[in-house]
């Protein structure tokens, strides 16, 4: 049996607890967890899982380490658990901004480290996690990781240096949809549409849209033509998203996203 231990069960670390529960058999896995919030750890006996006294107990004998502590606290966590840290564990790290090196800076230069990028959509198990291991990682483990991050979503492996580079498509990418939908919502409003019924609307042509992008065979550019006919409303509409540059304001968020991941990874180095 395979003990998968969470160190860290906030926000994202419990989506991602949670999820595990609810997609494993329990004669594949044994579940682990800590928080320094004790109170979190109450119903995990509920849900099967084992609770520890601290990080270096759940360290002892978790086999995969699933570390979603914020970054300004690791290199604390990270000095608990060295001393009962077993050097075959597999890291998993959902922390932001931090590479494989700060591990080993704590843990020893043959640690085994696979970064994660979650979202929050991972709370509903429609999540999108990008993965990257590195060479000490083998097909076997990296393969258990992918189970335990997939329990939530997709799972789409990169290589580690792009981890910065993926966060505007991935982890910052429901905030970037969520504006876009307030204001399509706020201008039906303005123009005397019920802005709870323009919103369910949205939602479901974003969802739809979606689908299509998955099942239909064609490109991105070739449905966004099958909407808008010459002269038509929908041209109208993307004749303005041209003429105001939206794709290049995308672009200038996506590298102010990127190059702010760079400059935090950066300070979580030291």
């Amino acid at each position: 049996m395979i003990t998968v231990g969470f160190l860290g069960i906030g926000h994202m670390g419990g989506a991602l607890l949670n999820g595990f529960v609810k997609a494993m058999s329990p004669d594949k896995f044994n579940i682990t967890a800590y928080d320094t919030d004790i109170s979190k750890l109450k119903d995990l006996a509920a849900l099967g899982v084992t609770s520890c006294g601290d990080e270096a107990h759940l360290a002892t004998s978790a086999q995969y380490i699933v570390v979603a502590v914020v970054p300004q606290i690791l290199g604390e966590v990270l000095q608990k658990i060295k001393p009962a840290f077993n050097k075959e564990t597999v890291i998993i790290s959902v922390c932001a901004g931090v590479g494989i090196q700060k591990y080993r800076d704590y843990l020893g230069d043959n640690t085994k480290v696979v970064l994660a990028m979650p979202n929050t959509p991972a709370v509903l198990g429609q999540g999108s996690t990008a993965i990257a291991r590195d060479s000490l990682v083998s097909d076997e483990e990296f393969a258990v990781c992918r189970t335990i991050l997939g329990a939530c979503g997709a799972v789409e492996e990169i290589a580690p240096d792009k981890m910065s580079a993926v966060i505007a498509v991935n982890s910052s990418a429901p905030a970037y949809i969520y504006l876009f939908v307030k204001g399509f919502a706020d201008s039906a409003a303005a123009a005397g549409i019920d802005r709870d019924a323009a919103l369910r609307m949205f939602v479901r042509n974003l969802t739809g849209a979606a689908a299509m992008i998955e099942d239909s065979g064609a490109t991105v550019e070739k449905l966004i033509a099958q909407v808008s006919s010459p002269g038509g409303t929908t041209r109208a509409g993307l004749q303005v998203f041209e003429e105001k540059g939206l794709l290049s304001i995308i672009d200038a968020a996506y590298s102010a996203c990127t190059k702010r991941a760079g400059e935090l990874a950066e300070l979580n180095s030291k």
